[in-house]
């Protein structure tokens, strides 16, 4: 049997759900629907079994199918229980319902219908592959302008750091100029005290006009 077991959900809480074999199914799927985003169709593969998801309205349909389970098949399943599922309640009892919906029995006849004949009708399966090509399609669109926006990113960094490189460069040359005039500014003043005191002492003990020692 290619679909073993089958939930609707809204958000994380269940509606609906039915399988024909044991097992705690409903708990293992409870962690992944934290994970979905609305409106989308997703696939999660182990070594055993496939999980295939499909959003719609706020609602989350989920089928869990073994190895031998093909992605037609499975989201045929899913598309059908959606239909069948909006054939009998509307929006708003969907939206009002707060212990669940009465749609367990509809989900074992889906199942087993498709079970029986796991081909689905073709003109379904096309846009079902169709919509999951253009959900995988989006999202990996969002995934490459997620990364541009990154190295964007990174190269608007980079040229911040080249400015501010080649602004450092520029200062440190400026200030190193500034010392070097700075020291030639003292060398010269020190050799201007320098002469002056040699000057004055000269003046003191020779006098001003240099009489004492040239008389």
């Amino acid at each position: 049997m290619p679909i073993l077991y089958a939930l609707i959900a809204r958000g994380v809480g269940v509606l609906s759900d039915y399988t024909m074999h044991k097992g705690n199914f409903q708990q293992i799927l409870a962690s992944l629907l934290l994970k979905l985003e609305p409106n989308r169709k997703k696939i999660f593969k182990s070594e055993e079994n496939t999980v295939y998801t499909y959003g719609c309205n706020g609602l989350t349909f989920v089928c869990l199918g073994d190895k031998d389970c093909k992605v037609d098949t499975a989201f045929y399943f899913l598309e059908t229980v959606k239909d069948r599922l909006f054939a009998k309640y509307t929006d708003d009892q969907i939206s009002n319902s707060v212990s669940g919906l009465n749609f367990d029995s509809e989900l074992k006849t889906t199942m087993e219908e498709i079970n029986a004949d796991p081909n689905p009708d073709k003109a379904k399966a096309v846009i079902a592959n169709l919509s999951i090509v253009k959900d995988q399609t989006a999202e990996n669109l969002s995934k490459i302008l997620e990364r541009d926006i990154k190295i964007n990113v990174v190269l608007a960094k980079t040229s911040t750091m080249r400015g501010i490189a080649v602004n450092y460069r520029r200062s440190s040359v400026a200030y190193k100029n500034a010392m070097c005039w700075r020291k030639h500014m003292c060398t010269i003043i020190l050799v201007a005290v320098v002469l002056v005191a040699i000057w004055l002492v000269s003046s003191f003990i020779c006098g001003f006009n240099y009489k004492k020692c040239f008389g």
